[in-house]
């Protein structure tokens, strides 16, 4: 039992020590990860008379990297440049008739992310800042496949490039936590609430919609 309770406490410790970078030192940190994003104010679209497709959240993907300078022992400025794949969309609706897949708002964003790393304890860290996101890319897609007269399955794919509805900047506040495991490896989670809305033009009876944006990242620092 000693023995066993020995080891717990040096895998405890193992996994509170934090590399120990000193005031004004440079890291470098590679990142990929996972995004799960929604739009806010997305309306219901109409299938039928009584039922509407509901927003749900898109899942899409991130690669970058971060460089981080060192202010203090417990405190570090981040400057990143990644690339996001992120946006919305609405469930699929299967009927023996008639399915509707795939309908949803596709952006893509490259990212430059401002935040402040406030070092807790051992590798945890509390970081804000802000984002700046430039948009390289935006689609609205839909797949319908239905069965005709002759009882035939037909296919109709809709892909609509709507960059031109969009704003081309956006500007979010990122809040998040991440974990310093050992010297090196890094996992990083944040949402961002954008403070810009993504439609550009605004019609009587459209609401103003903003990026919602959940990153989970996992890095591998470098000191340089």
């Amino acid at each position: 039992m000693r023995k066993f309770f020995a080891l717990a406490m040096m895998l405890l410790a193992t996994m509170c020590v934090r590399a120990q970078y000193e005031e004004g030192t440079f890291t470098l940190q590679p990142k990929i990860g996972f995004v799960a994003s929604t739009l806010t104010n997305m309306p219901n679209l109409p299938v039928t008379e009584t039922l509407d497709l509901k927003s749900s959240v898109f899942p899409g993907a991130l690669i970058g990297v971060e460089g981080e300078y060192q202010v203090a022992d417990r405190l570090g400025i981040a400057l990143g440049l990644n690339y996001s794949l992120q946006g919305g969309r609405w469930n699929d609706y299967f009927r023996p008739q008639m399915n509707i897949t795939k309908t949803m708002i596709k952006l893509g964003y490259i990212n430059m992310p401002l935040v402040a790393n406030f070092y807790i304890v051992g590798g945890l860290a509390v970081k804000t800042g802000i984002q700046f996101s430039f948009l390289t890319h935006a689609r609205s897609t839909s797949r319908l496949a239905f069965k005709d007269a002759d009882g035939k399955v037909r296919m109709d794919n809709y892909d609509e490039n709507v960059k031109s509805d969009c704003n081309g900047v956006d500007f979010a506040i990122p809040v998040g936590l991440s974990y310093e495991f050992g010297n090196h490896l890094i996992i990083d989670a944040r949402y961002h609430f954008s403070l810009r809305r993504l439609n550009k033009v605004i019609e009587t009876d459209e609401p103003n919609m903003f990026n919602r944006v959940f990153m989970l990242t996992l890095g591998y620092k470098i000191g340089l």
